[in-house]
């Protein structure tokens, strides 16, 4: 899992990611400019387009924002509070779930070949994050990569992203 929505890479991970023939995701050059005016001109913007819709809710730790119930009149703003809900699984597309923690559904999983899950945005919530199958992660291992951290679903919390 990953925590940011946009990737910058180096082109050496073009190919190798290239051949995993991953059918949802893109390559755009890119050039990034640093503090000392120069530029990097090897790198790929790498656009994720597809989301699925795997997230398991009846499993997944969902929170919603509460108003705050305080009559004080003061002026404090509503504040986020964890509360435990019962949420129906409802299929609107419109629907954005904030999620603790995430389960993602074995049975959609299970229906969708490997190949077209390699890497994915979870659809429905409001956090842009990125699942990465173990065969993406390990050409980021192979590569010795820098700069990103993965952490597994079944070990993510909220807050983990900002360790």
């Amino acid at each position: 899992m990953a925590a940011s929505g946009y990737y910058i890479l180096h082109k050496r991970f073009l190919e190798k990611m290239q051949l995993l023939e991953i059918d949802n995701m893109q390559f755009f050059p890119a050039v990034f400019i640093d503090d000392d005016d120069n530029w990097h001109e090897h790198y790929m913007f790498l656009n994720i387009f597809d989301t699925l819709d795997c997230l398991d809710v009846e499993r997944s730790e969902i929170y919603v924002a509460e108003d705050d119930e305080d009559d004080d009149d003061d002026d404090d703003e509503d504040e986020e509070v964890e509360v435990e809900v019962e949420v129906e699984v409802d299929k609107d597309e419109d629907v954005r779930h904030s999620v603790d923690r995430y389960y993602l559904s074995e049975e959609v999983l299970d229906n969708i070949d490997e190949e077209h899950r390699l890497i994915f945005k979870i659809a429905k919530t409001d956090r842009p994050f990125t699942i990465v199958h173990q065969r993406i992660k390990d050409v980021f291992d192979k590569m010795n990569a820098t700069g990103a951290r993965f952490i597994r679903v079944s070990d993510y919390t909220s807050g983990d992203q900002n360790d």
